[in-house]
């Protein structure tokens, strides 16, 4: 349920109440600790802007410039009625507050400024506030959201489009450790129709994309519907054949940053859905996103179909079924297989006053004839004498569906001869004795196939999985429905137990992990001493030794300059080894403006590799000796405890490279976002914060000396110089 604050017609401009909370979980959906909204006027804000609090963002105020109160994208969308703008800027490319300040000057008219709680005199991280004169619907409000991101980034200020979701919340003024703020009043709010040239050009813009996707999705489903037309008996397979999981997540409202996807529903910033590499699935991170699909060790899995189930068909998959079967073209005269039943009326046939009641027993576990009516108790599904014939042309359908349903259900062989016997003798005509027993060996043959068949697709699923798996997820990712088919994927299960190929858990029932039998024999009599003579700042080359193959890890608070030393370790060490970037946050023309604030080499002078990358970056690393990975940074939005198993994979790529990682970690600790499971593969365990960087793990000394436990101080200048405030030493003594 929603709620407004105030009818926009009884409060306006400073006054408005509008949706507020305090953290992340402030929500009366949080099953464990719901709170109502609050609200907070423009009045409230500005004052807080003038005297801030401090405090941590987890306790933080927000709000949605909007008098509905709700943090659902699509109910702010529909039903919110928006008093403001607003404009979130992390990435200031090297400007002060007061640039930013001036450069929304030259495009806006009142406006209120402040930097954030993260904000850092190296870093002025900051937001804007832009009052309307009248209010807007949610539909308006996303279209000035992103004309207002457009006009700043045509005056050099880049931000966060994350602003243009219509539920997106906005920190309020908070304290951090440097602060400034801004209120600019000379023209008055902004009228809603200041940009109307713009937002009519953004009008033909959206009804464009939505004449392209229509039309994508209508060659889609003309596709579908041919596959359906030459042989494909299940809709599932047939949507996921042709509707693209890039095309579904543009069409449900997922941002595309990168090779990641920011889900619609997620109250975060950060993009947690990636698509896997056959692009057949997806697999999300967002716990918004968890209803969705089918839950794994890494998050949630799903595909295209699960989409269409959730955001069209309110997450009733029969109803999603049967939509699609009707999309596609599936006239009243044909069963979908594994799906779902599709009715037809029928002339009633006198066999059924003859069966009457039969009980059908001898081990057909829960299969019955009543009432000219076969059905499957456990599954629910049904063929009834009012969409079967068994008379003229509908004999022959009526029996082969009859043979794969009893066979399906597992009755004994010797009783499935005697009641398609006693069916095909009371057809219109009678159906002769030999076309019967072709129908039982057809029904007989069909299961051994899709035996076969699920036992390969569930060995695949396996070797194309990562982490642990369960037997629901194999029944979801696989469709499996009946009882029936779920104790056959058990048996396959437990086949493959036997095989080697997976072993149970011992945590919980149905769980399994991957085998990983192949290991690498060393010939360490014959390997090679020699180190990698990689430069490492403040002069830790000389302190510890790099070896090929090992792996160096830096966990740095937001803001201590992570990134800042990555490039310094790049410019040393270009010309000794072929060096790749890894960045997941920055573009080409941001990287560029980092590389320019180097002037003691010209930006041709860089000798190295880059490239944009979020995740898996396994897949990516370049192996082999004189090879230099630097990752900036290895993202971590949730299951922290992962950390570990991504250091490993990369771990077991490098073939002899060396890869130099970026993690982020908190204030007041030594790890990084997974604490001490981190710890395992670096061989070099660095913790920077803000002027200060830490050796927390060191395995290979260069001398006699224990440096772990050492500290360095240093202040950064013009976000790539460090210069040395004091040397290595220990807490409290000297070196």
């Amino acid at each position: 349920m929603t709620a407004e604050a105030g009818k926009d017609e009884m409060a306006t401009g400073a006054a408005v109440k509008l949706c507020s909370g305090f953290g992340q979980f402030h929500s009366p959906a949080n099953k464990a600790h719901p709170l109502d909204y609050v609200t907070i006027t423009m009045a409230d804000i500005e004052r807080m802007a003038a005297n801030p609090p401090s405090i941590e963002k987890s306790k933080a105020r927000w709000v949605i410039f909007s008098i509905l109160l709700s943090r659902v994208h699509t109910e702010q969308r529909e039903k919110g009625r928006f008093h403001a703008l607003w404009a979130d800027i992390d990435e200031v490319n090297g400007m002060t507050f007061n640039d930013i300040v001036e450069r929304a000057n030259g495009c806006l008219l009142d406006f209120l400024a402040y930097t954030s709680r993260s904000s850092t005199e190296e870093k002025q991280k900051s937001r804007i506030i832009v009052p309307l004169a009248d209010a807007v619907d949610g539909n308006h409000f996303v279209r000035l959201q992103k004309i207002l991101n457009d006009k700043l980034e045509e005056n050099g200020v880049t931000p966060d489009r994350a602003t243009e979701r219509a539920g997106q919340v906005c920190y309020l003024p908070n304290r951090g450790k440097f602060y400034l703020f801004h209120i600019e009043k000379s023209s008055g709010p902004m009228p809603a129709d200041a940009w109307v040239n713009e937002e009519q050009v953004e009008i033909n813009r959206e009804k464009a994309a939505e004449k392209s996707r229509k039309e994508r999705r209508e060659q889609a489903r003309l596709k579908a519907t041919r596959r359906m037309q030459t042989g494909c008996k299940s809709p599932i397979d047939a949507y996921n054949a042709e509707f693209g999981l890039e095309m579904m997540l543009d069409a449900y409202g997922y941002i595309r940053r990168g090779n990641r996807w920011l889900s619609p529903n997620s109250g975060s910033k950060a993009p947690g859905m990636s698509i896997t590499n056959d692009g057949r699935k997806w697999l999300s991170c967002h716990n918004s996103d968890a209803s969705i699909g089918t839950p794994t060790s890494n998050g949630t899995m799903g595909d295209a179909f699960d989409l269409y189930i959730w955001y069209e068909h309110r997450g009733d998959r029969d109803a999603a079924i049967r939509a699609a079967a009707e999309m596609f073209g599936l006239n009243h005269s044909r069963t979908v297989d594994g799906d779902i039943p599709l009715t037809r009326s029928a002339k009633v046939s006198p066999i059924e006053h003859i069966i009457g009641n039969i009980q059908l027993k001898g081990g057909c576990r829960g299969e019955s004839v009543r009432g000219g009516v076969v059905t499957d108790n456990k599954s629910q599904q049904m063929t009834t004498f009012d969409n079967i014939s068994l008379e003229g042309d509908g004999r022959d359908e009526a029996l082969t569906h009859l043979a794969n349903h009893l066979v399906k259900g597992g009755m004994p062989v010797a009783n499935i001869r005697k009641y398609m016997h006693f069916f095909g003798s009371h057809c219109t005509p009678p159906l002769p004795e030999i076309e019967i027993q072709a129908k039982i060996k057809s029904a007989l043959d069909r299961s051994e196939a899709r035996d076969r068949n699920l036992t390969q697709d569930i060995r695949d699923l396996i070797v194309t999985t990562s982490g642990n798996i369960t037997t629901t997820f194999v029944y979801q990712c696989q469709h499996l429905t009946t009882r029936d088919e779920k104790k056959k994927a058990t048996a396959i299960l437990s086949r493959l137990v036997k095989e080697g190929l997976i072993e149970r858990t011992g945590n919980r029932a149905g769980e399994y992990r991957k085998v990983e039998s192949e290991c690498e024999q060393m010939d360490f009599l014959n390997a090679e001493t020699e180190t990698a003579d990689i430069w490492l700042p403040f002069n830790l080359h000389r302190m510890v030794e790099t070896m090929p193959g090992n792996l160096i890890l830096i966990a740095g608070e937001p803001n201590a300059g992570k990134t800042g030393l990555l490039l310094n370790i790049i410019r040393q060490n270009q010309h000794k080894f072929e060096t790749h970037y890894f960045n997941s946050e920055m573009g080409g023309s941001e990287l560029r403006k980092r590389l320019s604030l180097f002037t003691d080499i010209l930006p041709s002078q860089w000798r190295f590799k880059a490239w944009e990358r979020a995740d898996n970056f396994a897949d990516v690393i370049k192996p082999g000796k004189g090879r230099l990975n630097i990752i900036d940074f290895l993202e971590l939005h949730d299951n922290f405890y992962e950390i570990g198993g991504r250091l490993a994979e990369i771990h077991k790529k490098l073939k002899g490279a060396v890869a130099i990682i970026a993690l982020q970690k908190n204030a007041g600790v030594d790890t990084g976002l997974g604490g001490f499971r981190g710890l395992e593969k670096p061989r070099l365990y660095l913790a920077m914060s803000p002027g200060r960087l830490k050796i927390v793990k060191a395995k290979n000394w260069k001398t006699d000396q224990n440096p772990n436990g050492l500290q360095y101080e240093f202040k950064v200048a013009q976000g790539c110089r460090f210069i040395t405030v004091r040397d290595w030493h220990r807490q409290g003594g000297n070196l």
